[in-house]
């Protein structure tokens, strides 16, 4: 059995398992579940103690991910990941998913989200990054070995941080 601890905004919120068959399951943590303002990661997985199983699973996780087909064989290849299914996409690069989901290895202490590590990019590295994105799906920079974002949907990518005049890419 293979997990992940999900978090919220940097927050424990829940834990996502794969089988040795490649099953998927959810479930919150009692922390979560107990905690003041806590609120369900999905309207499809609303808080409750009982796991969560099956294509209601599957189908949250997976929609975190590229839809793009050549975009997940990409990122198989570059990170060396085992199939492009999404346990084990995310398990490389779900660190920073839309809608402030995180994905770490289990029992990894949580980074906080407080803090960005990022560097300015000038125009010539930004259009450099543009151009590159059949190589470099999601903005990946070689130099880079623990890329860590999630973008969802169907179009090539990438995500920068703009802060007043600069725009700046994670470090």
């Amino acid at each position: 059995m293979e997990k992940l601890t999900v978090a919220l905004n940097g927050i424990i919120v829940g834990t996502l398992e794969k089988t040795v068959g490649g099953e998927m399951s959810f479930y919150y943590q009692r922390d979560w579940l107990e905690r003041a303002g806590s609120r369900a990661i999905s309207l499809s997985m609303p808080l409750r103690e009982e796991r969560y199983r099956g294509k209601i699973v599957y189908n949250f996780f997976d929609n975190l991910l590229p839809d793009s087909e050549q975009i997940r064989s990409r990122i198989k290849v570059r990170f060396h990941v085992p199939t492009k299914q999404p346990f084990d996409l995310l398990a490389r690069i779900g660190m920073d998913c839309v809608g402030a989901i995180q994905l770490w290895p289990y029992e990894t202490n949580i980074p906080s989200v407080q803090r960005v590590d990022a560097e300015p990019l000038t125009e010539n590295e930004i259009e450099h990054l543009l151009q590159r994105y059949k190589d470099a799906p999601l903005g990946m920079q070689a130099e880079v070995d623990d890329f860590r974002i999630s973008l969802a949907g169907a179009q090539e990518k990438t995500a920068l941080q703009r802060v007043f005049r600069s725009h700046l890419v994670s470090s």
